[in-house]
């Protein structure tokens, strides 16, 4: 978790210090992106909670079955917010649109 925490600080406070223009499109998207990907771990805190109390070696198939499509729904969705962030800087920063 400090790995996630610490990657969403940086996006956080690179994002700030590059003086992003909130008039462009493209920013609004990755601020958003970025805005779920902060939501989206603040809701898994319990379900980290549920897991860290389960036994050691608990296969993903033994998880109860809405906790597991919580899990996944919550990593496609970080996937998708963290690859927006990327995507979206990369392209604003090269002045391709």
């Amino acid at each position: 978790m400090p790995i996630i925490w610490g990657g969403l600080a940086g996006l956080l406070v690179t994002g700030a210090l590059i003086n992003p223009a909130m008039d462009n499109p493209l920013t609004v998207i990755k601020v958003s992106a970025v805005l779920v990907l902060m939501l989206n771990g603040i809701l898994l805190i319990p379900c980290m909670r549920r897991l860290n109390s389960m036994p050691a070696g608990t296969r993903f198939g033994d998880v109860p079955g809405g906790m597991r499509v919580h899990l996944l729904i919550c990593l496609a969705l970080s996937q998708t917010c963290w690859w927006t962030a990327m995507v979206v800087g990369f392209i604003n920063s090269s002045d391709l649109f």
